[in-house]
């Protein structure tokens, strides 16, 4: 959820309150030997406030990772990850995914890292404690407001995109049970906000760090 605009404020931007992600995700896991495989994820979804949906709404990311395994605990992974936005297409990807034993998880893989520990179970679930980091955001279409004292007069109320990214770090707890019902919470801190108009109008905007709760339930 995003901040209305505030005329008053010289400093705000000009934002729906919401913006709308809707996606259909596939992957695929090739192992090509007993040590060399592949990790490949694929997306196609409408990023958009709903007010304004055009072709430019539909955008399609996707990861491309070689995956070789040195030992059982000890994988190398290195790709690419396409993420179609305004600014930033592509970014390189991969890293060390190390498993020492069962209580210990370290995916050390840019830009998305995390560690996991292994909490005492509950009965039939089993608990992880884990700390992340992330590159945040997305890129959706919008129509601007037409807000005196805010908005620019050329884009007033004209259908525009924008990129909103960011740096997270987070920590958080997730469960998993016999029966594939998984379920996660976690807090944490949004730092190097950016917001970049497809326009250029106005400029880059810079939004304060932030705080965040996130939470999930999959079957």
């Amino acid at each position: 959820m995003l901040s209305t605009p505030v005329p008053d404020d010289p400093a705000a931007s000009d934002l729906p309150p919401q913006t709308y992600d809707g996606y259909i995700d596939a992957a695929w896991k090739p192992q090509i030997s007993q040590s060399f495989g592949g990790d490949l994820s694929f997306r196609a979804g409408i990023y958009s406030d709903f007010t304004t949906t055009t072709t430019q709404s539909i955008r399609f990311t996707g990861t491309a990772l070689g995956v070789a395994t040195l030992s059982p605990s000890f994988k190398l992974k290195a790709g690419i990850w396409y993420i179609d936005r305004l600014q930033i297409k592509l970014l390189p990807a991969g890293g060390i995914v190390w498993t020492p034993n069962p209580e210990w998880e370290w995916n050390i893989l840019f830009p998305n890292p995390k560690v996991r520990m292994h909490l005492k179970n509950f009965g039939t679930v089993d608990w992880w404690l884990y700390g992340a980091g992330e590159y945040g955001g997305g890129s959706w279409t919008i129509k601007r407001a037409n807000v005196p004292g805010i908005s620019d007069p050329i884009i007033a109320g004209q259908n525009d995109a924008f990129d909103y990214d960011d740096i997270r770090v987070s920590v958080g707890l997730e469960f998993t049970t016999p029966r594939n019902f998984n379920g996660w919470f976690e807090a944490g801190g949004a730092f190097s906000r950016q917001i970049h108009y497809r326009s250029g109008l106005p400029d880059n905007f810079y939004p304060n760090n932030a705080l965040f709760l996130r939470a999930g339930l999959s079957y």
